[in-house]
């Protein structure tokens, strides 16, 4: 097993407190496989509940209070982006953590246009100090490496800082209403009136779903989904 592997495996023991042997990890091919895993070693309780629809409703509540959202409208399939506000998203989407009353929410992020062009304009600058340095000064490759890493480094932090305001996308994997039901079902149950004595089947996926996101950032995946072919996971 590989170090993406690996971490993953520790970050899904983590999130259960369980323990996995290597022998258990290598047989693992799949999403579905991992969870059926994961469901031998917790408690998992019998009581039926589907906490994604009490979610669900939490959400839609909470986006009817805040921005006045058409009940009718708002489906699990619907983009988060229909509902919140573009006007000052970052304060909307705080706002509307605080309707949920989640105590843990996905942040905000660049657009993807703009992460792009930052990546290219890192890139650039770095190489054009390569060239002066080279070119010019004629240092030492030693030296042309840490210089150019260093400029690399300021620049991109520089940027990173100065572009904070456009952090209004909602991020990959939360973008749908039915995604940050599964978000709340992981990090935020105790709004469902749930605890961690046993997990249902619906906490098992959730939060099964959110480590793979975290570890990965891969988002368009499912328990047919296999780690290695489909997740790039060795």
């Amino acid at each position: 097993m590989g170090l993406d592997g690996v971490e993953l495996v520790m970050a899904v023991e983590e999130r259960f407190a369980i323990t996995i042997s290597d022998e258990e990890a290598t047989s693992i091919r799949t999403v579905g496989d991992l969870e059926h895993l994961v469901t031998t070693k917790v408690a998992v309780t019998d009581k039926a509940s589907c906490l994604t629809q009490r979610a669900f409703h939490l959400l839609r509540r909470s986006a009817i209070a805040c921005f006045g959202v058409n009940r009718r409208e708002f489906k699990l399939d619907s983009a988060i982006d229909a509902f919140v506000p573009r006007h000052e998203r970052r304060q909307e989407w705080v706002r509307f953590q605080k309707c949920v009353g989640a105590l843990l929410w996905p942040q905000l992020v660049r657009p993807r246009e703009i992460t792009v062009l930052l990546s290219v304009m890192t890139m650039a600058v770095a190489s054009l100090v390569w060239w002066y340095t080279a070119a010019v000064l004629n240092w030492g490759t030693v030296l042309q490496v840490l210089l150019s890493f260093a400029v690399a480094v300021a620049f991109g932090w520089g940027a990173a800082f100065l572009t904070r305001p456009l952090r209004t996308t909602v991020p990959q994997g939360y973008g749908q209403v039915r995604e940050m039901a599964y978000y709340l079902v992981a990090r935020n149950p105790q709004l469902l009136g749930t605890n961690h004595t046993a997990w249902s089947p619906d906490e098992i996926w959730c939060s099964l779903r959110d480590v793979i996101i975290e570890q990965t950032a891969v988002t368009g995946f499912n328990r047919n989904s296999r780690f290695v072919q489909d997740l790039r996971i060795d």
